[in-house]
């Protein structure tokens, strides 16, 4: 009795195994209907259920040609998105699903959808670097650009004008930027943030052609004299705990930061 209960039970998950197979394989899910003919295999297998390869290759027919059509209307309406890897994605599994039913579609129509991704990736790259400039984030508007450009090759585009005037405009938005940040690592007396933020300013500067030098050495005056404010922090807490050379150790050191400052300990702690 028990074993008679067990018997339908599985000959019912087998019939339900399949039934989702042959469902998933009708939507075009491939990978989804692959493993469900693979679940009954073992279920076959396990308790001769007698599941024949010719089962198994019609539902894997029907995936492959569906999952085909869906890669293919994918494909194109990722790339009329402009989102590039999205839209090569279902371009690469179109090529492989058609080598499994060897219904191809032509070079041409492939070709044509890579060219409409990667012609909309290029103009949604450089709509995103013009934000990123008018955001103030000039990295990341210099990868948008830097990203547009690969794009338009691929699309056999000419972008070059609209590419030089936002390198135009993020030149000056990017010295700006990094001297800002710059100021305000110099308020905390962060020596590191400061050079690296006035290493990328000089850069931006240098490509338009803008003197900062003034506003870079007021930064750098600011920040040794804020740098040298907390090590006279740190040597008066090594006073007050009864350390007392290391203590005139650290008022040295604080000593030689205000001088790189051009200012003294005096005018530092007043």
């Amino acid at each position: 009795m028990i074993t008679l209960r067990r018997g339908k039970k599985t000959r019912q998950d087998f019939d339900q195994v399949i039934g989702e197979a042959l469902q998933q394989a009708e939507r075009g899910n491939v990978e989804e209907a692959i493993r469900l003919i693979k679940d009954a295999w073992h279920l076959s297998n396990r308790y001769g259920l007698g599941f024949r390869q010719i089962e198994a290759d019609f539902i894997k027919n029907v995936a492959y040609q569906r999952g085909l059509a869906t890669a293919l209307d994918s494909a194109r309406y990722w790339a009329s998105e402009g989102d590039v890897p999205t839209a090569m994605k279902y371009v690469n599994a179109v090529n492989h699903y058609a080598s499994v039913v060897g219904a191809k579609p032509s070079d041409e129509v492939l070709a044509a959808i890579a060219r409409e991704a990667y012609s909309k990736g290029a103009e949604k790259k450089l709509e995103w670097a013009s934000r990123h400039i008018q955001d103030g984030l000039p990295i990341q508007a210099l990868q948008y650009i830097a990203m547009a450009r690969q794009y338009a090759s691929r699309a056999g585009l000419d972008i070059n004008d609209r590419v030089q005037q936002l390198i135009r405009e993020v030149q000056p938005v990017g010295a700006q930027t990094y001297l800002k940040l710059a100021r305000e690592d110099a308020e905390k007396g962060y020596l590191r943030g400061v050079e690296i933020s006035l290493k990328r300013a000089r850069k931006f500067a240098q490509m338009s052609g803008v003197d900062i030098n003034p506003q870079i050495q007021e930064i750098e005056k600011v920040a040794y004299a804020h740098q040298a404010a907390n090590f006279m922090g740190v040597a008066q807490s090594y006073t007050n705990g009864g350390f007392n050379n290391r203590a005139r150790i650290w008022m040295s050191i604080a000593q030689q930061s205000a001088s790189r400052g051009g200012t003294t300990i005096d005018n530092v702690v007043k």
